[in-house]
């Protein structure tokens, strides 16, 4: 039984390399559908994020305790050209002292 399930499992693996290996995109095909990806990036998020300072130019600088929080983000595309898209990040958090 053990057997047949391998065997059964060794099928279907070659019939999906086999048909993901069939398409292949021309290369314009591919950098529209890369264009669509990326511009579909663009739009309202709710994020959360850990900061956490990692560098410090004076070594004498005493570094902020890591912390999580969250806040929102705008993502809008402001260069659309044929081999170039910009997207502008625009994030707002709570306004918070850290206590180091």
């Amino acid at each position: 039984m053990k057997f047949l399930n391998l065997i059964l499992v060794l099928t279907g693996l070659i019939t999906l390399n086999a048909n993901a290996q069939t398409k292949v995109d021309a290369p314009e095909e591919k950098l529209e559908k890369d264009r669509k990806a990326i511009k579909s990036l663009a739009g309202f998020y709710e994020v959360n994020f850990n900061y956490g300072e990692v560098t410090a130019p004076d070594p004498n600088y005493k570094f902020s305790k890591p912390y999580e929080s969250h806040g929102n983000e705008w993502t809008e595309i402001i260069v659309d050209e044929a081999k170039r898209i910009v997207i502008q990040h625009m994030l707002a958090i709570n306004s918070f002292i850290v206590d180091g």
